[in-house]
């Protein structure tokens, strides 16, 4: 059984990640009362609910394509989930104070990006990147993940 989730960003983003020693949960989006927490997705090659958002010619936001994202540059952070106790989806909705609304509403918002719920995991605490066991660049000209750090015993080199 794979016990390896990742939580997907943009490059420029992961470079800060690594700057800072952390990945921190965000409040952008979260109702007051919920727990802002850290996501991550079991999906081998992206999480499409990952996708940034933008705004189009005509003024609409919506949320970027994979093709476009690789242009903007992709990373993932690989985690053991099961030794940093990332908690399940829908399991996850309950500790994050998480109301039945808005879990109906993110999963109706999942699907239609193509996500699967069930690849979904959340940490309610910031996770510090030395406890990721790797960080992947996505490579767009050979259609692979590239590993551009590795945990060793001293942290990510």
């Amino acid at each position: 059984m794979n016990q390896i989730a990742w939580h997907y960003t943009t490059r420029d983003r992961a470079d800060a990640i690594v700057s800072c020693g952390e990945i921190r949960p965000t409040a952008a989006g979260v109702p007051v009362g919920e727990v802002p927490a850290v996501w991550f997705s079991t999906a081998r090659t992206w999480e499409p609910t990952a996708s940034k958002l933008m705004v189009d010619s005509a003024g609409r936001a919506r949320r970027m394509e994979f093709p476009e994202m690789l242009e903007v540059g992709i990373a993932r952070f690989a985690v053991d989930r099961v030794a940093l106790g990332l908690l399940p989806w829908p399991a996850l909705c309950q500790p994050l104070n998480m109301a039945p609304e808005m879990a109906d509403a993110l999963v109706r918002a999942g699907r239609k990006q193509g996500a699967n719920p069930g690849d979904w995991y959340a940490l309610p605490r910031a996770v510090r990147v030395d406890e990721c066991l790797r960080v992947e660049v996505y490579n767009p000209a050979g259609h692979e993940w590239f590993v551009e750090y590795v945990r060793h015993a001293e942290g990510l080199a």
